[in-house]
């Protein structure tokens, strides 16, 4: 129960700070899927209780999921928001974020510059 009142929670803040519905239906759904990924019994009551770090190892499996970068950043973008809203620091979420490396394609037919996103994989290491 307590995961769908984070939701709701989450969704009222969405609405709070204005977000339009578009990111209004990401707010939800990326916090569905949060809720989702925790064990049963570790799903906080409200948002200004949930660990920053399980929201870190959460992005970071998105990351590793990701098949759109763009969506992964609008993600992102709306649960740093929505944690902002319920009280957390600036400082206390820079760990939510993923690395983008900005790609140069070729003009498009009239010219305009073209550009691809895709996310920076940390390196694996070789022991």
């Amino acid at each position: 129960m307590s995961g769908i009142l984070l939701v709701r929670e989450a969704t009222r803040c969405a609405e709070e700070i204005g977000l339009n519905e578009y990111m209004r239906s990401i707010t939800s759904a990326v916090w569905t899927a949060f809720e989702h990924s925790l064990p049963g019994s570790t799903c906080p009551a409200q948002l200004e209780d949930i660990d920053v770090q399980l929201v870190e190892r959460f992005i970071a499996s998105r990351a590793e999921e990701c098949t759109d970068v763009e969506i992964l950043l609008l993600e992102i973008t709306c649960i740093r928001l929505t944690l902002l809203a319920s009280g957390f620091g600036h400082r206390k979420l820079d760990a939510l974020r993923v690395r983008v490396k900005r790609e140069r394609l070729r003009n498009d037919a009239n010219g305009k510059y073209r550009f691809a996103k895709t996310l920076c994989r940390p390196a694996s290491s070789v022991s």
